[in-house]
């Protein structure tokens, strides 16, 4: 640290100002430098008010200052700054190893916040002015399994408070997020803070910059869901954000290949530097196939919760289910009707089965694949569904699940309580939680005919199962999700994650 020893000689009036600004120090017995580095920094006390670096070779220049008439600059060796930054804690306004290289760097503190191009300092004040037990980092807050995620774990954070949790969307604006219509688990997150970092809110897509920002912030937890800016920010500032916040990245239903590559990458690079969880098995598996590197023991899995319904209420749910009556054979689809869920061969399975009927739920992707689903006369959109407690599926024979990828979607371990049969993709990580003893699991294709045959041959099997075989079927899938998606088991997982990392 003598190199910072020799900048405060050369700013002598620092000490002085520091005791001005906060005169609680000069009844500390310890002089004003000691004290800031033991106090100061935890405090967030600022020794230095304005920082400013900048690269010349392989020097760093440095000037501190309050004003123009007090001003010093000091070259000082990189590998000083290294050691320095290994050995001890920083204040904010200080760099560290991953950023020295970075010839933009300014300083991490709020009071430079107007310096910082493409950012409204009248936007992030009131954020830098509270005090945040987590922050959420995810791309959108939409309807999907990653913001059902994010929402379970903020309700899980040992002694948390909502109102003390700030939600932070890298891809959405204010507009659209206060015009979607969101389920009621993710309902709950309203009530937490919430800023829109996104190109079309008018920030930039600098994870420099952001990064400043959350460091800033100083949350004791910040989780990373799905959000490109933020494994970016993560990937180049962890170790300075690191210092005021524990860090864990989730890379939620990346279960296949072709999801899995982008992630892997991600996950790759921040070994070492963050916690990193999945909520699926089968994204380890694939990380590890494509990359050595990324391992089981490097990486860990905690299964999403599902809300649980007692066993004689679900008893009741299956007695309702074999006395309703029907000519009519009705299937349930559940989801973002859009390409990747294969309604491609889901439109090809309606046809194959033109006296059945098959209702769909969910938010629809324009595209000429739902054009053609929709022109259907056997196939019908219901809309969007918010509230599932009341819904009658007991009138469906079962739920078709075609998606081409998953990781461990939401909508099967809820309809696993609501006692209805289940035909589901053999993708992604489904098989963590099912199998043939709890559903009927259909091998995919490259070909949407042959997928469409396939669920067509497994609507056979299910329709010829009897009473017995049902029941058995029905009980067995909510039993298994009951006991490895229960709220008690994904509290203790993520309970351990963040006291032991």
């Amino acid at each position: 640290m003598t190199f910072l020893r020799n900048l405060i000689k050369k700013v002598s009036a620092l000490e002085e100002i520091y005791i001005e600004r906060y005169p609680d120090v000069s009844s500390a017995k310890l002089k004003p430098f000691t004290h800031w580095l033991i106090w100061g920094v935890r405090e967030r006390r600022v020794f230095f008010p304005n920082l400013r670096l900048a690269l010349a070779g392989n020097k760093l220049t440095v000037t501190a200052s309050f004003d123009r008439d007090n001003t010093s600059d000091t070259r000082i060796p990189l590998e000083v700054l290294e050691q320095f930054d290994r050995s001890s804690e920083i204040e904010m306004a200080l760099p560290t190893t991953n950023e020295i290289t970075n010839s933009r760097f300014s300083v991490f503190d709020g009071s430079a916040i107007r310096t910082r191009t493409g950012v409204d300092p009248k936007i992030v004040k009131p954020f830098l002015e509270r005090r945040y037990q987590a922050i959420l980092i995810t791309s959108r807050l939409v309807t999907g399994g990653a913001e059902k995620y994010l929402a379970k774990i903020a309700g899980h954070i040992p002694n948390g408070n909502i109102s003390k949790t700030l939600v932070i969307s890298t891809e959405d604006t204010k507009r659209e997020f206060e015009e979607r219509d969101l389920p009621n688990v993710i309902e709950t997150l309203r009530n937490a803070d919430h800023l829109f970092w996104s190109v079309n809110s008018g920030f930039p897509d600098n994870e420099e910059t952001f990064a400043r920002f959350v460091r800033g912030l100083s949350s004791e937890v910040i989780f990373v869901c799905n959000s490109d800016l933020g494994y970016r920010m993560l990937d180049r500032f962890s170790k300075g954000i690191a210092t005021s916040s524990k860090l864990v990245a989730l890379f939620f239903s990346f279960g296949n290949r072709e999801t899995v590559t982008w992630a892997r990458l991600y996950a790759r690079k921040l070994i070492g530097k963050v916690t990193i969880v999945s909520d699926n098995s089968t994204f380890v598996r694939e990380a590890r196939d494509l990359d050595p590197l990324v391992g089981e023991t490097l990486m860990k899995v905690i299964p999403a919760p599902c809300e649980q319904v007692p066993t004689q209420e679900f008893m009741e749910k299956i007695k309702r289910r074999f006395e309703f009556q029907s000519t009519i054979t009705r299937w349930l689809w559940i989801g973002r009707i859009e390409t990747h869920k294969d309604i491609d061969a889901l439109a090809i399975l309606a046809k194959l089965r033109p006296r059945d009927k098959f209702e769909l739920f969910g938010t629809v992707e324009r595209s000429p694949s739902t054009k053609t689903l929709f022109r259907l006369r056997n196939v019908y959109y219901k809309g969007f569904q918010k509230n599932w407690k009341e819904f009658p599926f007991e009138r469906y024979a079962g739920l078709i699940f075609t998606s081409s990828f998953e990781g461990m979607p939401n909508t099967l371990l809820e309809c696993s309580q609501e006692a209805i049969p289940m035909i589901i993709s053999d993708v992604g990580g489904i098989r963590d939680t099912f199998d043939e003893r709890n559903s009927l699991l259909v091998k995919r294709s490259h070909d949407p005919i042959q997928t469409a045959q396939n669920f067509d041959e497994a609507i056979g099997r299910l329709l010829s199962k009897t009473e017995l075989e049902m029941r058995e079927l029905l009980i067995e899938a909510h039993e298994r999700v009951a006991s490895r998606h229960s709220e008690d088991a994904f509290g203790k997982l993520l309970r351990e994650l963040l006291e032991n990392g």
